[in-house]
């Protein structure tokens, strides 16, 4: 379940990436600390590195958090009804075929209307559901802003 929403986290993947190009900009650092170069020039590569990868880690740790609260919401949340509003073209493209989002609202037990997005899928998966349609949303009722749609099918059946 946690391999699904990771691959489709865009904002996990790009500060992984980021953060591997700091540190690979941070190795020659330490290489020009041992060499008779200047030691303004190993602070500088050095400086490059964390221009990269500071953001990248923050970025990566944003993405994992979003990850772990989708998947905790599925794996110990309640089944409340949730219904589709939108089925909308995510600005996603795999392999040349555009990805969709699945955008759903569900209302909690203190009667506000809470909602989300799912993430990017094909567009197969993504026109299972309609629009006004139900869907499976596992909510955390202590904390109902922790709510996710089960577009996967881990633990109720998909249309």
């Amino acid at each position: 379940m946690l391999w699904r929403y990771f691959k489709a986290n865009f904002t996990c993947w790009f500060g992984l990436i980021f953060a591997a190009v700091g540190v690979l900009c941070m190795i020659p650092a330490v290489f020009l600390l041992g060499s008779d170069q200047p030691l303004w020039l190993a602070g500088m590569v050095a400086g490059l590195g964390l221009v990269f990868f500071l953001p990248g880690a923050y970025l990566a740790r944003r993405g994992w958090r979003d990850i772990q609260r989708r998947v905790r919401a599925i794996s110990r949340g309640q089944l409340v009804a949730g219904h589709v509003d939108n089925i909308v073209k995510a600005n996603v493209e795999v392999n040349g075929r555009p990805r969709y989002t699945v955008q759903w609202s569900w209302e909690g037990p203190d009667g506000k209307v809470r909602g989300g997005k799912s993430p990017a899928l094909e567009r197969e998966r993504a026109n299972r559901w309609k629009r006004g349609g139900e869907i499976a949303v596992y909510a955390d009722l202590a904390d109902p802003e922790a709510a996710e749609a089960d577009v996967y099918g881990f633990r109720s059946p998909v249309p």
